[in-house]
């Protein structure tokens, strides 16, 4: 008979399970995201791959449950899962990091999917199917009867929380990539060892077969709530990454969140009370809808703030609600197994179908929605005493159909002549405000470049690449240039092709662009003629620049580039595998000679220049800046241009007299690499 011993073991196999569980996320989409261009649906992406597979693995556990399978069975798999592990460590020699030779070049979604399935696809499996079984094994040993064991359930979803929090907090700035993975791995063997110790102590206990099977009714109630709750888990993360930034921290934010609401709902019924959280849900739901149109004059931290608030009431509501529902131990699979179905099918929604079926993103309107919905739901199904949060949900819904009505009414007053939607986001082509003749290009809340029509400007650069720009003063002043000289100019970015105005006879601009639909409009001349204007020759790469380049340089072609323009910031995204030691090693490579420099636009909500400062140091760069805000006139923009070049000498010619020469005080970050990014650190969140 289990002892308090064997009651601990139960406890700290359910802790370290769900915290390796949750820990793996955010290290697996980190090693992606660069292979993707670092947009937002990566991590989308990643979290519905995880949905599903936890959705398996709540299957298996139920089918074991219920068939009465021996623990034993759990142990072969066990097994299985840490021989998995330790084959992909030997091929890539590293746990959890995919190495590029198990890259498909497939949809993104596909490959995505692919390279997680081989990286952590079987240890996944049965760390996500160990929650539910060890909590069975518990409720079936006489030793336990009438213990409750849903306070495994809030210690599993505590694990969670720990694992997530500790992520951007501890692990993220402390260790690189490579470093993570072995501690991932170290603590899966130690996983492996508890729960098979365990298990094999199950040999005496009764089967623990469903006493009776949950009505249909039931099922559906509890998987429509989870799902409503991953709706907007995932609506809102995905939002966030769009107008904001792409980085661990704003995924793991409303995640940590999202799971504490589990801890609190399951671990005693105190804590969710309809008639304090309903009303603040309905308050909570009418700014969030407020703010959709008003995206990108409200604050970062104001988004955050009202957005993750939305997530934190919308998953506390319904879990509370679930956890008001929750069924007898004999029915305790089939609950797991509801709850994992909605929160797959929420996920699935967001990632895979709403890309397909919209061509905005509306899937925060319709979390927002939804929400509310399951609200009315539940005090639909149990009315009782309830008038506070009846009266919540009625006064707030004219409101909220009103202002969401507005938020879809917006986009559509705007007038996109195009509108396109894919793995890399939603790219609109839009006319120019009051009137003026011209178009823009509008990818993730940012506008991508633009260009006047009439006859007088329609060859002008206007954007962040005006004359007044650091990448102006790039082209016009280089050596060659001067002596009359034709140039090779990299762009990695495409935007409209306003670089191309810059194009002289002879003169070769190859644009790096790793969305195909971006390409599509630049080249259509109904709306820009940047490209087919330009005297030089144009030449076009589709795919990832830094993975285009070092294909390039293994094929035995190095690039012989004058000057290197960077300016792949999609939306708020940050590539920041195009800001490390490693890429700027391929630069080099890229570059012709000592006179040839290299031009990045600085993203506006990030200081990357003490970054980019000591990346420089490392890989023989000199670093100068370039400022036009003052006294720049629309359709130019206002930007921060940074110049790096093999020697300082370079920004000592009079031609490069507005360059502000960045100077080392002492206190340079650590060095970013692709092991190693810490962008949480140079984000701009202060209130202005």
């Amino acid at each position: 008979m289990p002892g308090t011993h064997v009651n601990r073991l139960f406890s700290a196999s359910v802790l370290l399970s769900a915290f390796l569980l949750f820990q793996v996320q955010p290290i697996v989409g980190r090693a992606l995201l660069p292979w993707f261009g670092g947009t937002a649906a990566v991590w989308t992406t990643c979290l519905v791959f995880f949905q599903t597979l936890l959705l398996a693995g709540y299957a298996y556990a139920h089918l074991l449950i219920r068939r009465g399978v021996p623990a034993r069975v759990h142990v072969a798999l066990l097994g299985l899962a840490t021989l998995a592990l330790g084959v992909t460590t030997l091929v890539w020699g590293t746990p959890l990091l995919p190495a590029a030779s198990a890259r498909l070049n497939a949809d993104p979604i596909v490959e995505a999917g692919w390279l997680m399935a081989l990286s952590v696809g079987l240890p996944y499996f049965a760390l996500s199917s160990t929650g539910p079984l060890l909590q069975a094994w518990f409720a079936a040993d006489p030793a336990n009867e009438g213990k409750t064991p849903y306070r495994l359930y809030s210690l599993s979803n505590l694990g969670s929380l720990l694992g997530l929090l500790l992520y951007p907090l501890v692990f993220e700035p402390l260790f690189g990539l490579h470093t993570q993975g072995w501690l991932w791995a170290a603590g899966f063997a130690g996983f492996v060892l508890a729960v098979a110790s365990v298990a094999l102590k199950q040999r005496h206990v009764p089967k623990a077969g469903e006493t009776a099977p949950a009505r249909p009714g039931q099922l559906v109630f509890w998987s429509a709530l989870a799902a409503t709750a991953s709706l907007m888990l995932l609506a809102a993360t995905q939002h966030l990454g769009e107008v904001i930034a792409v980085l661990p921290f704003l995924w793991v934010l409303p995640l940590a969140l999202y799971l504490f609401t589990f801890v609190l709902c399951f671990e005693s019924d105190r804590w969710y009370r309809r008639g304090v959280v309903m009303p603040l849900l309905g308050l909570s739901l009418l700014v969030g809808s407020a703010l959709l149109f008003r995206v990108h004059a409200t604050h970062p931290v104001v988004l955050v703030v009202v957005y993750c608030a939305v997530v934190f009431l919308t998953a506390l509501t319904c879990h509370g609600e679930l956890a008001k529902s929750r069924p007898p131990p004999g029915q305790l699979t089939s609950f797991y197994l509801a709850l994992s179905f909605g929160g797959a099918l929420g996920g699935a929604f967001v990632s895979l179908l709403a890309p397909r079926l919209f061509k905005t993103n509306v899937e925060i309107d319709l979390a927002l929605a939804a929400a509310w919905v399951a609200a009315l739901a539940a005090l639909l199904r149990d009315p009782a005493g309830q008038r506070r949060a009846r009266a919540a949900m009625g006064l707030t819904l004219l409101p909220l159909v009103y202002v969401l009505a507005l938020d879809l009414a917006d986009f559509s007053k705007r007038h996109p002549k195009e509108s396109s939607r894919s793995f890399f986001g939603v790219v609109s082509v839009r006319p120019m405000p009051n009137g003026i003749d011209g178009h823009f290009i509008e990818h993730g809340g940012i506008i991508h470049g633009n260009q006047l029509h009439d006859e007088a400007s329609r060859r002008v650069a206007t954007a962040y690449y005006g004359p007044s720009s650091g990448v102006n003063v790039a082209v016009s002043t280089h050596p060659r240039r001067l002596a009359g000289e034709p140039l090779r100019i990299g762009v990695v970015g495409l935007g409209v092709g306003v670089i191309a105005a810059y194009g002289r006879a002879g003169d070769v601009i190859r644009f790096y662009e790793i969305n195909p639909d971006v390409q599509r409009y630049a080249q259509d001349t109904r709306y820009f003629t940047y490209l087919s204007d330009s005297p030089a020759r144009i030449e076009h790469v589709l795919g990832d620049a830094r993975r285009s380049m070092e294909d390039e340089l293994a094929a035995g072609q190095p690039g012989q580039l004058d000057i290197l323009v960077l300016d792949a910031f999609s939306g708020h995204a940050m590539p920041t595998h195009l800001l490390t030691s490693e890429a700027f090693g391929v630069y080099a490579k890229m570059l012709r000679d000592e006179r040839s420099l290299i031009a990045l636009l600085s993203p506006a909500q990030a200081t990357v220049e003490t970054v980019l400062h000591r990346v420089a140091n490392e890989t023989g760069f000199s670093v100068a800046g370039i400022v036009n805000a003052d006294g720049v006139k629309l359709p130019e923009y206002p930007s921060v241009w940074i110049l790096f070049s093999r020697t300082q000498e370079t920004f000592k010619r009079p031609e490069l007299q507005r360059a502000q020469v960045f100077v080392d005080d002492g206190h340079l970050p650590r060095l970013w690499t692709d092991d190693y990014v810490n962008l949480l650190a140079v984000l701009k969140w202060t209130i202005k």
